[in-house]
C-alpha cells in the first residue's frame, strides 16, 4: 500500500509511515468511516426517491381513479336524462344526451345493459325521425352487446323495410320471431315485407315492360319520320319547290330571278335560334335541291317557321 500523505510504498501490517510518520490505522478508520457515511447517505436518497416516486404514483392512480368516478357519475347522469327524454318522446335530446353517455361515458360504465339500452334507446329516437341509417348502426351495437333483443331486431327490420330493403327487413323480423314467437310487430313486419316485395317486384316488371314497349314506339316513329321527311323532299322536288326545313332567322338568301344549280345554298339560319333537335348539317344552311331560275324567295331577314316556302323553281 501507499501512505496517503507522501505516497511512499509502506509493508502490509504497518501502522505508522516510516518515511513521514503518519499513523495508518487512524487513516484506514478515518476512511471506513466516510466510506459508510457515503454509503448512507446514498442508500437514504435513495429511499427518499423511492418513496416519493411511490407517493407520485399513487397520487397519480388517485386522480386517475377520482377522474374515472367523476365520469362514471356524469355517464350515469347522462344516460338517466337522456333516457327521460326518450320515455317522453322528446327524441332530439333524447339523441344529444345519449350520444352524450355513449361517445365519451359508456366506456367508464362496466354495465353492459346499460350500454347495449342507450344505443337501443338512441337507435329508436332516430327510427322515430326516420333517420334510418343511424338508427341501423344503433341497433347493430345493441345487438353486438346483447344480441337476444327481439325489439332491436323488430325495429332494425322496420328500418330495412323503409328503405325498401325487404330481403334484409324479412330477415331481422324472422330473427325477432324465433326470440320472441308471440311478437305481433315481427309478424306484421313480415306479412308488409311480403306483401312490398311483390309489390316491387310487379311494378319494377311493368316498368321494364313499359321501357320495352316505348323503345318499341319510338323505334316505329322514328321510322315513320324518316318515311315523311323523305315523302315530303321527294314532294318538294316534284313541285320544284323549296321549303324550310328548320326554324330561325334567314341571314342570307338569293335574289328572285337567280339562277342557282343543284346544291347551292339559298339561305343560311343565324345561329343562335335554332331547333336543336335538327342534325348540325341542316342547322345553318338550307342547300337546293333542284336546279333553275328563283321565282319566289321570302325577303332576307325574315323569321321562317319548318316547312314554311322558302323559293320556288321555274
Amino acid at each position: 500500500m501507499k501512505c496517503p500523505s507522501c505516497q511512499a510504498e509502506i509493508n502490509e501490517g504497518k501502522k505508522f509511515c516510516p518515511k513521514c510518520g503518519t499513523n495508518l490505522a487512524e487513516y484506514v478508520e478515518k476512511a471506513a468511516a466516510k466510506k459508510a457515511a457515503a454509503e448512507k447517505a446514498a442508500a437514504e436518497k435513495a429511499a427518499a426517491e423511492q418513496a416519493a416516486a411511490e407517493q407520485a404514483e399513487a397520487e397519480k392512480k388517485a386522480a386517475e381513479e377520482k377522474a374515472m368516478a367523476a365520469k362514471a357519475e356524469a355517464a350515469e347522469k347522462a344516460y338517466r336524462v337522456g333516457r327521460d327524454f326518450y320515455d317522453v318522446k322528446d327524441y332530439d335530446s333524447a339523441i344529444s344526451r345519449l350520444s352524450e353517455y355513449i361517445s365519451f361515458a359508456a366506456p367508464v360504465v362496466a354495465n353492459d345493459s346499460q350500454n347495449a339500452d342507450a344505443y337501443r334507446c338512441r337507435g329508436d329516437s332516430y327510427w322515430a325521425k326516420k333517420q334510418y341509417d343511424e338508427a341501423i348502426k344503433d341497433f347493430n351495437s345493441a345487438l353486438n352487446i346483447e344480441p337476444k333483443s327481439a325489439f332491436a331486431y323488430e325495429r332494425r327490420g322496420d328500418c330495412h323495410f323503409n328503405k325498401g330493403q325487404y330481403d334484409k327487413a324479412t330477415g331481422d323480423f324472422n330473427i325477432a320471431l324465433n326470440i320472441d314467437p308471440e311478437s305481433v310487430i315481427a309478424k306484421g313486419g313480415l306479412n308488409a315485407a311480403k306483401v312490398a316485395a311483390e309489390e316491387a317486384a310487379a311494378a319494377k316488371k311493368a316498368a321494364k315492360e313499359k321501357a320495352a314497349a316505348e323503345k318499341v314506339a319510338a323505334e316505329k316513329a322514328a321510322v315513320k319520320k324518316a318515311a315523311d321527311d323523305k315523302a315530303a323532299m321527294e314532294k318538294a322536288i316534284a313541285d320544284s319547290s323549296m321549303y324550310a326545313e328548320c326554324n330561325g332567322k334567314v341571314r342570307y338568301i338569293v335574289k328572285h330571278g337567280e339562277r342557282i344549280q343543284k346544291w347551292d345554298v339559298v339561305f343560311d339560319i343565324k345561329a343562335g335560334i335554332l331547333n336543336s333537335l335538327l342534325e348540325e348539317s341542316r342547322l345553318r344552311h338550307h342547300k337546293a335541291i333542284v336546279s333553275g331560275e328563283v321565282q319566289y324567295v321570302i325577303p332576307n331577314g325574315s323569321n321562317v317557321k319548318q316547312g314554311e316556302l322558302v323559293a320556288r323553281i321555274l
